[in-house]
């Protein structure tokens, strides 16, 4: 009997202690970008990206960046017909954006001279492979890139031993892919 008697009462009690609920309708207030309040009877909200991020001072930048890497020199081994050079594209741009890269010689000789020695005839090149490209998707992790660098066999053949040089330029900047 004392234990239906202590649960009968700790039954009342937590009666005693339980609040009613009721249906309430609430009004919850929403601020737009102007700072105007707007009262509605739901709780939803818009949640959008933003094409800028914050820098390291806090403020907002553009967020579309791209990343060609070159190599800073490459050597040209004598007598070598065909000399690869790799270059790397990396981006993260908007819709129907891609990077366009070229690459062609600084003033569109493509003859390598020697600079310590002026008087010798220069060393013809071409350059094949992928010179002009544009990327066909927004955000690329990294795309490899080929260029060659070609020297004829007769041009090998009628040049003087000695260390020729030329530079190359690569031009980047974002292209409509649409």
């Amino acid at each position: 009997m004392k234990k239906l008697m202590a649960i009968a009462l700790a039954l009342v009690m937590m009666l005693a202690v339980m609040v009613p609920a009721f249906a309430v309708t609430e009004t919850w207030e929403k601020y737009d970008e102007e700072g105007a309040i707007t009262t509605t009877p739901d709780s939803q909200t818009l949640i959008k990206t933003s094409t800028q991020k914050l820098d390291d001072e806090g403020n907002p930048v553009d967020a579309a960046w791209f990343t060609v890497t070159i190599p800073a020199e490459t050597t040209i081994y004598w007598g070598e017909e065909s000399t690869e050079l790799i270059y790397y594209i990396r981006s993260q741009l908007g819709p129907d954006t891609g990077v366009h890269v070229t690459v062609a010689d600084k003033e569109n000789a493509y003859t390598m001279t020697d600079d310590d020695h002026p008087d010798l005839k220069g060393l013809p090149y071409t350059l094949a492979g992928q010179t002009d490209v544009t990327t066909a998707d927004p955000v690329l992790p990294t795309g490899q890139y080929a260029v060659q660098v070609q020297v004829a066999e007769n041009d090998w053949n009628a040049a003087v031993i000695s260390e020729y040089a030329d530079v190359l330029t690569f031009s980047a900047e974002t292209a409509d892919i649409a």
